[in-house]
């Protein structure tokens, strides 16, 4: 099948993978520019996240609280020696 593109000349040039370049020009084909974009990392919107997660999240945010707090009052207690 010719696409009209040239993928192992354009990843020559870049210098990436074969299968990298087609992967973009897939997504590309698919969704567009957006599609091309990188949302490693990206959290999602609360309104987004499950009850389940919203809880993950609330735990976690409590006990690096906890742990704030602790070591506080452990840099308290040593100061005051």
């Amino acid at each position: 099948m010719n696409t009209g593109c040239n993928y192992s000349s354009t990843a020559n040039k870049y210098g990436c993978s074969y299968g990298q370049v087609y992967a973009w020009v897939r997504k590309y084909k698919d969704k567009g520019i957006e599609g091309l974009y990188d949302r490693r990392g990206k959290n999602k919107a609360i309104s987004q996240l499950s009850d389940i997660e919203k809880l993950k999240a609330e735990n976690r945010l409590l006990k690096a609280q906890t742990q704030q707090q602790q070591m506080e009052i452990d840099f308290l207690k040593n100061s005051t020696k």
